[in-house]
């Protein structure tokens, strides 16, 4: 008889901590929510302030250095800099990387117009040398936006399937702890039944009142 009203306040203590579970991951979807649309509106002013920037670097101009295509990117949400994007233009075959012709375009960037080659003569201490460097073009600068936009979006894509994965565990958890709930209820509602501690079977039906309109469904049957 003890061990039922043990098994009696510990099942009522796991529906306490049940209900403290799901208000708890119900405000955590509620702020997840919130972070959304706080990033939404905030990539809507970064993309204002990259087509704002982007009208005030390219004003006048045909091309502009690497390094400015870099703080473009930086100003539309692409954490980068001018080297880093110098690494990632040879590693993806739009500079080249021999050292004789170092970060120059590729004949591919050529042929696609993203990149040009610019050459300019250079007084260094008394001597004119021709400097050779790569610009990236106004097709350039639209070719490049897009295809980082789209690896942030894939990248954003997969963070959000990781997401609803991680809560469809979570729900599933839920499920196949209810069902254990349940099954221990059934289980402690039958040794409350069998036993003759009408206190006992009060407190219990008191705690449980949806086994007791099941209980009186059953017997009217």
């Amino acid at each position: 008889m003890q061990m039922a009203r043990e098994e009696f306040l510990a099942m009522e203590q796991d529906n306490r901590l049940v209900s403290v579970e799901m208000l708890t991951l119900a405000v955590q979807e509620l702020q997840v929510e919130r972070v959304r649309r706080m990033e939404a509106e905030a990539r809507l002013d970064a993309q204002k302030n990259k087509v704002r920037y982007a009208d005030a670097v390219m004003k006048s101009r045909d091309s502009i250095s690497v390094g400015e295509l870099a703080g473009m990117l930086k100003q539309s949400g692409v954490e980068t800099g001018r080297d880093r994007l110098f690494a990632w233009l040879r590693e993806h075959g739009y500079l080249q990387s021999r050292e004789s012709v170092h970060n120059l375009p590729t004949q591919r960037s050529l042929e696609l117009g993203v990149l040009e080659l610019r050459e300019q003569a250079v007084n260094a201490k008394g001597t004119v040398k021709a400097c050779r460097s790569s610009r990236v073009t106004r097709k350039g600068v639209d070719y490049f936006m897009d295809v980082f936009s789209r690896e942030k979006a894939t990248i954003n894509a997969m963070e959000d399937a990781k997401r609803k994965a991680q809560n469809k565990r979570k729900a599933e958890r839920r499920k196949i702890r209810k069902a254990e709930q349940k099954a221990a209820q059934e289980a402690l509602q039958a040794a409350v039944q069998a036993s003759s501690d009408e206190a006992l079977q009060a407190a219990f039906y008191q705690a449980f009142p949806k086994a007791l309109d099941k209980t009186s469904e059953n017997q009217g049957a």
